[in-house]
Order: structure tokens, then sequence, then C-alpha cells
């Protein structure tokens, strides 16, 4: 199994050089495990990631680390977190998906799943798209 991107791929969607070898070794791994985890999603839904355009395989891996590298720093279970310095003050709100780093840091969206083509539009409980094709009686 392959990587779908690089330290540098997630560092030019974070706008960030990582120099420190050990950020770099870091996003390494996250990336293969992320990667892994696209795999194991694609094939639960019943598609081979190799027939998916490798370009959007490496926009939702860069996706799914560079989300994971932004809340490293956030308490398990948090909701929000202020900062203050002198007259400054910063607060950051954070939405369920980035909750769920306390128990996995990979979740795929709904829109990352569509990109994938692992999930067909629906309205409500109504499949819009059969799984199956159409048989003649």
């Amino acid at each position: 199994m392959a990587s779908y991107a690089t330290y540098q791929d997630v560092g030019k969607r974070l706008n960030t050089v990582f120099t420190d070898e050990t950020d770099q070794d870091m996003i390494t791994s996250a990336i293969e495990e992320a990667s892994a985890y696209i795999d194991a999603e694609c094939r639960q839904a019943g598609v081979d990631p190799s027939t998916i355009d490798s370009g959007l395989l490496k926009i939702v891996a860069v996706d799914l680390v560079a989300s994971w590298w932004q809340t490293l720093d956030v308490p398990a279970g948090a909701t929000s977190v202020s900062k203050t310095v002198g007259d400054v003050s910063m607060s950051v709100s954070y939405n369920s998906t980035a909750q769920q780093s306390s128990r996995s840091p990979w979740f795929l969206s709904r829109q990352q799943r569509r990109l994938l083509g692992l999930s067909k539009p629906s309205f409500f409980t109504i499949q819009m798209v059969p799984d199956l094709p159409f048989s003649r009686l």
C-alpha cells in the first residue's frame, strides 16, 4: 500500500514548511495511516481504491492529515479553546469531527466520501441511485 501524499503536500495545504525532522516523521506516519484508512473505507464500500483518481486520493489524505495536525493540541473532548496574550485574545471552537481525535483521528466527512465515490446521493432515507442495476423480469 502506497501513501497518497507527502509531508510537503500537507505543508502546502497548511502554508507551512516542516523543517523539523520529528514533525516530518509524524506527518509521514499519519499520511500512511490515513492512506490505509482511506483504502479500508473504500473496500468496505465495495470500491477498489486503485480505480479512484490519484489526485482525489491525495486531496482526501492531505485533508485528513491537515485536520489532524491542526487539532493536535486540542484537549480530548474540548469544544473550544481560548488563548490570551496581553490585550489580544483568540478563541477557537471545534466541531464534532475535531472531537473524534480522542478516539480516532481519521473520519471521512460526507463530502470526502462523495468525492471518493463511496456514497450515493440520497434524499432523507430514499436512495436516489440504486446500488444494483435494474434487471428485466
